[in-house]
């Protein structure tokens, strides 16, 4: 570029080399946050389990329409106000939270939240799938812990499992 002497072409390539170092930076950002959104939503599916599995909403529904108020708890009345609510109409969202309009692609018939091209499976960990079509669903299990599998998962008895715990 030198011998050339041609000022243009050296500031296009210095040009070209910001853009290009720009765009990897992007890239590995959307990948760490890919893997944190997987991870994420591995740990809330895991809790949601557990929750379901301690029938958290018909244990705590009678306390939180009866007996809290702002004297049995930290609470402030309004925060009170809201959790009954929130309880009260577990349906009640927002407009567009009801939507079949993805917020990614703009194409209706599934969310943000589970577009395949940036969802990762809690399941086998693998990207553009959602867990009912993970083909490997018991590639995660180990042995000595819970199976994460669903007993209704279409692909889950092609596999053996790992694991040796039962849960009841």
């Amino acid at each position: 570029m030198q011998q050339e002497g041609d000022d243009t072409i050296r500031v296009e390539v210095i040009r070209h080399h910001a853009a290009q170092t720009k765009v990897i930076r992007w890239a590995q950002q959307v990948a760490e946050l890919c893997e944190q959104l997987a991870d994420d939503r591995f740990v809330l599916n895991q809790s949601t389990y557990r929750l379901a599995k301690a029938n958290a909403y018909r244990r705590l529904y009678h306390h939180i329409t009866s007996t809290l108020t702002p004297a049995t708890s930290s609470l402030n009345v309004r925060h009170i106000g809201r959790i009954q609510v929130a309880v009260d109409s577990p349906w009640n969202w927002a407009a567009d939270k009801l939507s079949d309009e993805c917020l990614w692609c703009k194409h209706e018939g599934h969310t943000v939240e589970n577009y395949t091209l940036i969802c990762v499976c809690d399941l086998c960990h693998a990207s553009r799938h959602l867990e009912e079509n993970c083909f490997q669903p018991h590639s995660r299990c180990i042995s000595f812990q819970a199976c994460h599998v669903p007993l209704s998962h279409k692909y889950g008895h092609h596999h053996t499992c790992p694991s040796t715990v039962v849960l009841l």
